[in-house]
């Protein structure tokens, strides 16, 4: 299920154009450089920037600000 919702948010992206001219294209990301990072690096960085955050977070959040 989660794998059917990330494909089709993939597409969603990829036919608004949202991965055409990106800043770092062709480039290689600087933290896959790192043996500590392991293997949910790239998993956790692609929610952090799409603003997820899981819902325990959402809830401190909500009551620390």
């Amino acid at each position: 299920m989660f794998e059917q919702l990330a494909d089709e948010k993939i597409r969603e992206a990829i036919e608004r154009g949202d991965f055409d001219n990106l800043q770092s294209a062709g480039k290689r990301l600087s933290s896959m450089d790192d043996d500590y990072a392991g293997d949910d690096w790239m998993g956790i960085h692609i929610l952090h920037n799409a603003g997820f955050l899981p819902e325990w977070l959402e809830l401190c959040k909500q009551i620390y600000y």
